[in-house]
C-alpha cells in the first residue's frame, strides 16, 4: 500500500515533466518549420499540445482532490476513535432500550448464578489464562459470579473470550443483554464496544464470521457507513483492530448441518487475538464440540445454574410494592417450605419466572392459582395465559397503540407461530410473510388473467364492443404475467439506474433484428426479377434493391435494438437487490422496495405511450387506413402494458407480494391490515424480539406453545 501511494504522490512530477517536454517539442517544430504553411502548422499542433496538457491538468486535480481526501495515519486513529465512540453511544441506545422491554431494568433481574462448567467443552487453564497465568502448573478454572458479575469475569480473561452454556430458558439471551450494557456502562475510551447479534441470521456456507460480522454490523448502524465521518471500511478496521466484541447469541439456532463449518469458521476469526463471547444450550454445546473434536481457542466456558427457591421468591413481589407483596405471599412461602417441591422445579428457570409475574400482574388476578394447578401442566398454564395478560387493557399503554383485543392477539400470534415452526425457523421479515398465503401455479394464473382483465377494462373502456378483445388479451396475456410474477425471487429491492442495460439490449435486438436480412433481400431479388422481365435498367434496379435493403435493414436493427434496449432497462435497470438489514430494515426496505416498483410503472408506461405514438405517426403517413388519432391508441397501450411489465419486472415484487399477502391474511382473520405495526408494537410488549430485520419470539418454547393451539384450533380441511 505505502509503494501504492508513492506511485500516485508521483504522478504531480510526472505530469509536470510530460507538460514540460510537450512545450519544447512543440517550440522545437514551430522554430524548424519553415514552409509557407508555418503559422497554420503551428495553430493545429498547438490545438493538440493544449488537448493533452488539459487532459494532463485534469488528471492532476483528480489525483490531488483524492489525495486531499485520504487522511493520515494520526486522523486515521482520530476517526477510528470517533468510530468507537459513535459505535457504544448507537449499541448503548439500543439495548438500554431492549433492557426494558424486556423486563431486566426494573426491577434488579434475577440474580443468576454461573460457574466454570463440569463439562468437558473449554479450552485448558494454560491455553485460556496463559503460561504468565498459570506458570507451569496444572490449574483449573474455577470461575463463578451472577449475571451482574459476568462482564467482570470477562475484563479479567486475558483473551476476552467466553462461552455461556445453560439449559432452554435458563437466561443465556438475558445474560447477553445485560452483559452488553455491564460493558457498555464501565468501558474506558480505550475498550473495545459489546455488538450483540444472533447467529440464527449465520450461513456459514455463504460468508466468514468477519464478512457477515461487518454485514450484520454495518446493516444494524449504518453511521458507521459514513467515509465522510469516519473514513472507508469503518467497521472492518474496528474488528481488525480489537476494537469490536462480537456478542453472538445462539450457536444452536445455526442449521444443524452447518454447525461444524460454523465452529470451523469461528476458530478461523479467532487465530487473531480477538475478544468473543457466544452463548448456546449446554446440551447442544456438549454435542457440537464432541462433533467437531476441537473447542473455541482461549474461550472459557462457563454454565448458568438454576434459580434457587429464594432467589424466585425475592422476585416474584419485586416492584409491587405492599399489596404485591401480600399477593404473593402465598407462593412465596410454598417456595420457602417446599425448596424441591414442583413449583420450585417450574421455578428454576428465569423464563417461567418472568412469564408468572407478566400473567398474574394485574391486581384483580390471583397468584395462589398456581398452587391449585396441575404441577405437570404449570408450564404450558403460564406459556398460554402470557400472550392474554400481555395484551389485556392497563391504563399504562402507550397512546401510539392500536387497540388489539388479547383474543385477536392471540389468534394472530398463535398463526405465525404455527407457521415458523412448519416451516422450522425462528425468524419472520416482512418480505417472507407472502409464505403464509397458499400459492400455486392456478392461483397465479387467475391473478394474471384477473389484471389483465382490469387493466384492459381501464385502458379501453367498458363498451360492449371491446369486450372480446378484452377477454382475448386476458386469456392469452394473463398465465403468461401470472406465471412470469411467480418467478421473481420476492427479495427486496431498490431503485438503482443503470443505463448499461439498455445498450446491452439494443446490442441484442440489433443482432436478431440481422436474422431478417435474408428474407428481406429475397424479397427484394424477386423485385429485381420481376424488374429485369420487363426491361427496366438493371444496374439501376439493383443500385436501388441494394439502398432499399441496407436502408430496411438499419431501420430494423435500430427498431428491434430499441426495444429490446428499452425492455431490458426495465427489467435490470432501475432496480437493485436493497440490503434489508438496516435499522428499522422492515419498513425502510418496504418503501425501497415499493418505490422501485412504482419508478419501473412510470417509465415502463412513459415508454410505452412514447414508442407507439410514434411508430402510429410514421405509418400514418404510410397508410391511410390506420387511426387517425395516434396519440389516443398510445395512451390506451400504455394504461395497458406500462403497469404490467412493471408487474413482470421483478422490482417492487416484495411489495406486491406482501399486499397480497395482507390482503389474504384479514380475509382469513389471520393479522390485522398494519400488520408492521402489530409486529412492532408486540415487539414492545416483549412477546417478538428482533434480529436485524427479522422477528423471532422471545423463547422458542413460547413459539412452541402459540403453534400448538394453532394446530389444535385449525379446522380440518375437507378433501374433494
Amino acid at each position: 500500500m505505502q509503494r501504492l501511494a508513492e506511485k500516485w504522490r508521483s504522478i504531480p512530477v510526472v505530469a509536470g515533466s510530460c507538460t514540460l517536454l510537450i512545450s519544447t517539442i512543440f517550440i522545437y517544430l514551430y522554430l524548424t518549420d519553415h514552409s509557407e504553411k508555418r503559422l497554420e502548422n503551428a495553430d493545429q499542433r498547438a490545438s493538440v499540445a493544449a488537448l493533452i496538457i488539459s487532459v494532463i491538468g485534469l488528471l492532476v486535480t483528480a489525483v490531488t482532490a483524492r489525495q486531499s481526501r485520504r487522511p493520515l495515519a494520526s486522523e486515521h486513529r482520530q476517526l477510528l476513535t470517533a468510530a468507537v465512540a459513535e459505535l457504544g453511544d448507537l449499541v448503548a441506545q439500543q439495548w438500554n432500550h431492549e433492557a426494558r422491554i424486556r423486563g431486566l431494568a426494573q426491577p434488579d433481574p434475577l440474580r443468576v448464578s454461573w460457574a466454570s462448567t463440569g463439562r468437558e467443552v473449554s479450552a485448558s487453564a494454560a491455553d485460556v489464562l496463559g503460561p504468565a497465568w498459570t506458570a507451569g502448573r496444572a490449574t483449573r478454572l474455577k470461575l463463578h459470579g451472577d449475571v451482574t458479575e459476568v462482564a467482570a469475569a470477562l475484563r479479567g480473561l486475558p483473551a476476552r473470550r467466553l462461552v455461556v452454556i445453560g439449559a432452554p430458558g435458563a437466561g443465556k439471551t438475558s445474560l447477553a443483554v445485560l452483559l452488553v450494557r455491564e460493558l457498555l456502562a464501565g468501558r474506558k475510551p480505550d475498550e473495545p464496544v459489546p455488538v450483540l447479534l444472533s447467529l440464527s441470521m449465520w450461513h456459514p456456507e455463504e460468508q466468514s464470521l468477519q464478512d457477515w460480522l461487518i454485514r450484520e454490523i454495518t446493516g444494524a448502524y449504518p453511521p458507521l457507513a459514513s467515509e465522510e465521518h469516519f473514513g472507508p471500511g469503518a467497521v472492518s478496521r474496528l474488528l481488525a483492530s480489537g476494537l469490536v466484541v462480537p456478542v453472538l447469541d445462539g450457536l444452536d439456532e445455526v442449521t444443524r448441518d452447518q454447525i461444524p463449518l460454523a465452529v470451523t469458521r469461528l476458530n478461523n476469526y479467532l487465530s487473531e487475538s480477538r475478544p468473543i463471547v457466544v452463548t448456546c444450550r449446554a446440551e447442544e454445546y456438549q454435542e457440537i464440540i464432541g462433533q467437531v473434536g476441537a473447542v473455541l481457542a482461549r474461550a472459557a466456558v462457563v454454565e448458568l445454574e438454576p434459580v434457587t427457591h429464594a432467589e424466585a421468591a425475592g422476585y416474584l413481589p419485586a416492584g409491587q410494592g405492599e399489596r404485591g407483596r401480600h399477593r404473593w405471599e402465598p407462593v412465596t412461602r410454598h417456595l420457602t417450605e417446599h425448596p424441591h417441591g414442583p413449583l420450585a422445579r417450574v421455578f428454576s428457570t428465569p423464563l417461567m419466572v418472568h412469564l408468572a409475574r407478566v400473567v398474574y400482574r394485574e391486581p384483580g388476578t390471583d397468584p395462589s392459582d398456581l398452587l391449585r394447578t396441575d404441577p405437570d401442566t404449570l408450564e404450558q398454564h403460564l406459556l398460554t395465559g402470557y400472550v392474554p395478560a400481555l395484551y389485556a387493557h392497563t391504563d399504562g399503554d402507550p397512546p401510539r397503540r392500536r387497540p388489539c383485543s388479547p383474543e385477536d392477539a392471540q389468534r394472530w400470534l398463535a398463526f405465525l407461530a404455527g407457521h415458523l415452526s412448519r416451516h422450522r425457523t425462528r425468524e419472520l421479515t416482512w418480505w417472507q410473510l407472502t409464505h403464509t398465503v397458499p400459492g400455486g401455479y392456478r392461483r397465479r394464473v387467475v391473478a394474471g388473467i384477473t389484471l389483465v382483465a382490469t387493466f384492459a377494462l381501464l385502458a379501453f373502456g367498458l363498451s360492449p364492443a371491446r369486450l372480446w378483445g378484452v377477454a382475448a388479451l386476458a386469456l392469452l396475456l394473463g398465465p403468461v404475467i401470472g406465471i412470469v410474477m411467480g418467478l421473481s425471487d420476492g427479495q427486496p429491492s431498490r431503485v438503482h439506474l443503470r443505463p448499461s442495460s439498455f445498450l446491452r439490449g439494443f446490442a441484442v435486438g440489433s443482432g436478431f433484428a440481422l436474422l431478417a436480412a435474408p428474407l428481406i433481400l429475397l424479397i427484394l431479388l424477386v423485385n429485381l426479377i420481376s424488374a429485369s422481365s420487363t426491361g427496366t435498367g438493371l444496374l439501376q434496379t439493383a443500385v436501388e434493391i441494394a439502398i432499399v435493403t441496407v436502408g430496411i435493414q438499419l431501420g430494423l436493427c435500430l427498431i428491434g435494438g430499441v426495444l429490446a434496449g428499452t425492455v431490458g432497462f426495465l427489467v435490470e435497470g432501475i432496480g437493485i437487490t436493497a440490503d434489508p438489514g438496516r435499522p428499522a430494515g422492515s419498513r425502510a426496505s418496504l418503501r425501497a422496495d415499493r418505490a422501485a416498483f412504482l419508478v419501473t410503472t412510470a417509465i415502463a408506461t412513459g415508454a410505452v405511450g412514447v414508442t407507439w405514438f410514434l411508430v402510429l405517426t410514421l405509418l400514418n403517413q404510410a397508410s391511410d387506413s390506420l387511426p387517425a388519432s395516434p396519440l389516443g391508441v398510445a395512451v390506451q397501450w400504455a394504461l395497458l402494458l406500462g403497469p404490467l411489465i412493471g408487474l413482470t419486472s421483478g422490482a417492487g415484487s416484495a411489495w406486491l407480494r406482501f399486499t397480497w399477502a395482507r390482503l389474504w391474511l384479514v380475509s382469513h382473520g389471520l393479522a390485522p391490515w398494519r400488520v408492521l405495526d402489530f409486529l412492532d408494537d408486540a415487539h414492545d410488549r416483549g412477546v417478538l424480539r428482533r434480529a436485524g430485520p427479522a422477528y423471532q419470539f422471545r423463547h422458542v418454547r413460547l413459539q412452541g406453545a402459540l403453534a400448538l393451539r394453532e394446530t389444535t384450533a385449525r379446522r380440518p380441511v375437507r378433501r374433494r
